[in-house]
């Protein structure tokens, strides 16, 4: 896997913190799913940063924090590595951060 074609744009990856005792990790870190995509972004040297603080069933003020660091990250594209929770963030996420008065109940008025 590469991201040579992808222009070299800044990544910003969602994925759920390490929940309960030290040996249960959620399935995208148990995997080594995200240390090989860290891996390709270091060695393609693509500047990137990791939010991991994804709740289960995350709520608005999960997805409004995410939308914070990711801004303050600058222009870049959101990549989720984990399950229905962390896609859902980074769905949310990747609106709140082109809008940036936004916040994420604001989805209740629509």
């Amino acid at each position: 896997m590469s991201t040579r074609n992808t222009g070299r744009r800044p990544k910003w990856s969602a994925s759920r913190p390490n929940s309960g005792p030290p040996t249960k990790m959620p399935i995208s870190r148990a995997a080594g799913l995200v240390d090989r995509v860290l891996k390709i972004l270091y060695s393609d040297g693509i500047e990137h940063a990791v939010h991991d603080e994804v709740a289960p069933n995350p709520s608005t003020g999960n997805v409004d924090a995410g939308a914070r660091r990711a801004r303050a990250f600058g222009p870049a594209a959101v990549v989720a590595l984990g399950g229905g929770s962390v896609l859902d963030a980074a769905k949310g996420v990747s609106l709140l951060v082109g809008n940036p008065d936004a916040v994420a109940a604001d989805a209740d008025q629509l």
